[in-house]
């Protein structure tokens, strides 16, 4: 191993491998917000909301901040209730898990998770990939973060425009608590503890569009807070969106901050900004400017270990694991024997096992967020489809998820297949085309489909195609114009779906989905 060290020492110093030197912002080119970020020795964790989606709380490791991998993802479940399983025609869109905090103590991870209209709870394990415990707490705490301070006390610091800070026990159970900043109808939120030196700061963004982002100290957790702000909401004449995030120090020292940027219907991408300190001052990007492209963090000269988990900017899959792989998710909690990926090889199998009149309301949904806004290119994702063993009723396909969304599928009926485009929306907000749907009839009994999507962030745009022989492709629908929603909340996503109208028991194999630029 020492001389495997070697060579890789001498071969970066003679120049014939280059480390990176530099990043490039949003330093994550997907969507994940609301983001607090940890490091655990040469480890650094990013925690990011995950809304109706499940498993959620993405963990993401590091070991540098600019080089990102999925790592965990420990909230399985949150209720029975029909509305986070979408039963009864019910439906926890744009609730779920909010912003929520990430600590390491004592050699225990804990999670301090605020479902929205649900509740708060805490989740511990030795082991992020490991078993974890969930317990709800005696009181609700939005937005929230938490710190283990020098004395052995535990504050959360909570709320949205009035912002207060509580102490709990060691098991999170409350003991008092008092507000601590007032900002009436400013949307203040987002909110981080920390005690750095002699003083406690506030870390939180003046949230909505544009945004800014502001800290707060104090010399004591429940006293007076001073205020600087750190990104305004206007820089240059331009709207900032770069916000809410967390601070966190390198092992040589170095402070930096992982916040996001709002990027219309591609999301919330995370941004990696150096902090300098000044008169006990943390600030942010170039004195207050948000940075597109720096140096990469200082974390000591030790060779760390290649990631060898899956990109977090990860979309082609091929199914060919015994597991999901980490970038899927379900459309709110997952649908017991929905899929499996062993009974056909290769293949992941999508059972029916329910009925449904729209998409939105799919159970077994599965779910991934689309990277690569940075280079403004058209994002192209296929997905492959073994139609055979649909039912009369059935439809499956791929979407481009928010609200309003569009999909292209393939649907099975008494005479037998049609291609199938439809725009539809999540709460009814959006007003559409009356004939907001396409159908093309197929002839005989086609088995194998391409469905095809195309993707401009740019323009927020979206276009749909279908194959039958995965070369030549046909348009079908409109131009779907895509939006941010809060009705959602989350940024568009790619959706493959497979849902009943008539009885349950049908099913469609997905060979890959490919994520391409051409």
């Amino acid at each position: 191993m020492k001389a495997l060290f070697s060579i890789i020492l001498s071969l970066l110093l003679s120049g014939l491998v280059k480390a990176q030197t530099t990043f490039t912002n949003p330093v994550i080119d997907s969507d994940f917000p609301d983001v607090d970020i940890i490091r655990v020795n040469n480890d650094y964790y990013l925690l990011s909301t995950t809304m109706f989606h499940f498993p959620g709380a993405t963990i993401l490791h590091s070991h540098d901040m600019v080089n990102w991998e999925f790592y965990a993802a420990p909230l399985k479940k949150l209720s029975d209730k029909d509305s986070y399983n979408l039963l009864n025609g019910k439906d926890e869109y744009h609730h779920g898990m909010w912003a929520s905090g990430l600590k390491y103590h004592d050699g225990k991870f804990y999670l301090l998770l605020n479902a929205q209209g649900f509740g708060s709870f805490i989740m511990t394990a030795t082991d992020l990939r490991g078993e974890w415990t969930m317990k709800k707490l005696d009181h609700t705490y939005y937005d929230s973060n938490f710190l283990f301070d020098n004395d052995g006390r535990i504050y959360i610091v909570y709320g949205n425009s009035h912002i207060s800070v509580a102490e709990v026990d060691k098991d999170f159970n409350y003991i008092r608590s008092k507000e601590i900043i007032t900002r009436p109808n400013t949307g203040l939120e987002g909110n981080h503890l920390y005690h750095i030196g002699d003083y406690y700061y506030v870390y939180s963004t003046y949230g909505g569009y544009p945004s800014g982002q502001a800290a707060f100290r104090s010399k004591d957790p429940f006293g007076q807070y001073e205020e600087k702000m750190l990104f305004e909401k206007q820089i240059g004449g331009k709207i900032n969106t770069v916000h809410q995030g967390a601070l966190v120090q390198t092992q040589t020292g170095e402070w930096w901050s992982m916040l996001f940027e709002d990027e219309n219907a591609s999301g919330r991408m995370p941004h990696l900004q150096p902090v300098t300190w000044l008169d006990g001052w943390p600030i942010l990007g170039n004195n207050g400017v948000p940075c597109i492209t720096y140096k990469v963090p200082s974390i000591g000269c030790a060779p760390y270990p290649k990631l060898t988990g899956v990109s977090a900017t990860e979309a082609s899959d091929d199914f060919n694991g015994e597991a999901l792989s980490p970038q899927w998710q379900w459309n709110h909690q997952e649908a017991a024997g929905s899929w499996s990926l062993t009974e056909r090889k290769g293949w992941l199998r999508m059972r029916t096992v329910g009925t449904a009149k729209v998409m939105k309301q799919a159970r077994g949904t599965i779910t991934e967020r689309i990277p690569g806004f940075r280079n403004k290119k058209d994002k192209f994702a296929t997905v492959k489809m073994d139609a055979s063993k649909m039912k009369e009723g059935d439809i499956a396909g791929l979407s481009v998820f928010q609200d309003p969304y569009a999909y292209v599928g393939v649907e099975k009926t008494g005479k037998g297949y049609n291609i199938v485009w439809r725009e539809d929306t999540v709460r009814n907000t959006t007003r559409l085309p009356e004939n907001n749907i396409t159908k093309v009839a197929l002839k005989g009994k086609p088995s194998t489909i391409y469905l095809r999507t195309k993707v401009n962030f740019p323009k927020d745009e979206a276009e749909y195609f279908y194959s039958l022989d995965g070369e030549n492709f046909m348009p079908i629908g409109g131009r779907h114009k895509m939006s941010f929603n809060l009705s959602v909340f989350v940024g568009a996503r790619y959706y493959i779906f497979n849902f009943a109208t008539k009885r349950k028991g049908g099913y469609v194999d997905v060979d890959y989905i490919h994520f391409t630029e051409k």
